[in-house]
């Protein structure tokens, strides 16, 4: 057997904590599950939902998915992005701008925090892995 054949794809699976906090609205979301994980990805499902997260150093991709919606948010350090929310039934996609005022990406946490434009609400979104 040669090393071509050699696969570098390792998924594990790890236990998450996950925390949304709408600082406006004075709300806090959270999430504790298990979670599949490997180099640059980490895919879980919670509550009807699935979440998938895109990692590279200087961006991260977050995409929320169930029957009705596909939310796609596009995290970039002090730039403002946009974030897609396609309404499945009506086949209509909506734009939301969003800024990324804090990215932090190590090997067991992941911090977001960001501004929707439009109504200036702030959240911070905490990703804890075991």
């Amino acid at each position: 057997m040669t090393n071509e054949f050699l696969l570098e794809v390792f998924y594990i699976k790890i236990r998450i904590k996950n925390t949304l906090k709408n600082y406006n609205e004075k709300t806090e979301n959270l999430i504790e599950t298990f979670a599949i994980k490997n180099k640059n990805k980490i895919s879980y499902y919670n509550n009807n939902t699935t979440y998938k997260l895109l990692l590279s150093e200087k961006k991260i991709i977050l995409i929320r998915e169930t029957n009705e919606f596909i939310h796609k948010f596009v995290f970039e350090l002090d730039n403002i992005t946009k974030s897609e929310y396609y309404i499945k039934e009506l086949n209509t996609n909506i734009d939301i701008l969003i800024k990324t005022t804090n990215l932090n990406i190590s090997e067991n946490r992941i911090e977001i925090n960001y501004e929707i434009i439009d109504n200036n609400n702030q959240y911070s979104y905490v990703l804890d892995m075991e």
